[in-house]
């Protein structure tokens, strides 16, 4: 929070930490949380209603943050995964705090793609929120029907979210579908100046067409190349789709 008064930012801060022993209901769905959790040593398990969209979380993170600013009920259940500890914030307190200082809808709407962010295969486990948020503060989210097309910067990486792709509009074009990605294969190809210069001047390619609704999210590929562990994902994926390439990682 840099803007925000050091004593004000104490008034938040200076709240009891506390323990949670493992497998620890920490905030369960369908309540108003009288308080919320800053993650601060350990992981803890977001549950939700759909098994595929629960994820694990890490310090930084917020727990039940949507419902304290909202003051409803909680979506997600939040249960600590071995030994966690937390900072406890009142509800209230740190509602008061995110209207005086920040626009709440603005933070919610990137939390929002956060969240959506986490609930895929590239970022699901061991990104940190700060990173994350950074990342979703960055993403664009581009909504297609049946039939459009889509040409991704090749400065980005791009990820389907929802809905399925064909990669090209000739025939035997391959297609992909929910949590697939492209764009990331330019991290590991070692190029010469010559074939630099070659891509450059080559034909380009074809747009995505969207076989039913989609959703793609696109992030800079400057800052997912930060991620060691997301780097990593990208690099298995490059070698399946290039068995016989010889990649930097």
């Amino acid at each position: 929070f840099p803007t925000v008064p050091v004593e004000r930012l104490h008034m938040l801060l200076n709240n009891r930490i506390v323990t949670f022993n493992p497998e620890t209901i920490i905030t369960p769905a369908g309540t108003i949380p009288a308080e919320i959790y800053l993650l601060l040593a350990g992981k803890v398990e977001m549950l939700t209603q759909d098994p595929s969209n629960s994820h694990f979380l890490f310090s930084g993170s917020l727990l039940a943050e949507p419902a304290a600013i909202y003051d409803q009920p909680s979506d997600e259940t939040y249960r600590s995964v071995g030994f966690v500890k937390a900072l406890r914030l009142p509800s209230d307190l740190y509602r008061n705090f995110i209207e005086r200082f920040y626009s709440s809808t603005d933070l919610l709407a990137v939390r929002k793609v956060e969240e959506r962010l986490r609930r895929t295969f590239l970022f699901s486990d061991a990104v940190t929120s700060t990173t994350l948020f950074s990342l979703a503060k960055s993403c664009t989210i581009t909504e297609l029907h049946a039939g459009e097309s889509f040409l991704g910067d090749t400065e980005q990486l791009h990820l389907i979210g929802k809905g399925r792709l064909s990669m090209g509009d000739q025939e035997g074009a391959p297609v992909l579908g929910k949590g697939e990605f492209w764009g990331s294969d330019v991290l590991f190809q070692a190029m010469s100046p010559e074939a630099k210069e070659q891509q450059t001047n080559a034909e380009p390619q074809p747009s995505a067409i969207a076989l039913d609704s989609c959703e793609i999210y696109s992030v800079p590929l400057r800052l997912v190349s930060r991620i060691p562990v997301v780097r990593w994902k990208l690099f298995e994926a490059f070698r399946n789709t290039h068995p016989h390439a010889a990649p930097r990682y």
